[in-house]
């Protein structure tokens, strides 16, 4: 079991969900099973690369200011 905020590195992640849900859930189509599991992967890769983003600049941020304090 991952943790939330970790993403599967292993390969066919959407093949792999895909399957799970279609064994869960047989009466619905797979082609809409497959377009909730896409935009579900999507959504959690944009929010990841988000939140690198806002740590980096944060880091950034606190760099800049321990500079500042050294300048005249």
């Amino acid at each position: 079991n991952k943790h939330k905020n970790q993403m599967d590195q292993n390969p066919d992640v959407i093949s792999r969900m895909l399957g799970i849900l279609v064994n869960k859930f047989p009466d619905w189509p797979s082609d809409l099973l497959l377009l909730f599991v896409r935009t579900r992967t999507f959504i959690r890769i944009k929010y990841m690369n988000n939140k690198i983003k806002a740590l980096d600049a944060k880091s950034k941020l606190r760099q800049l200011k321990q500079l500042g304090q050294f300048q005249c």
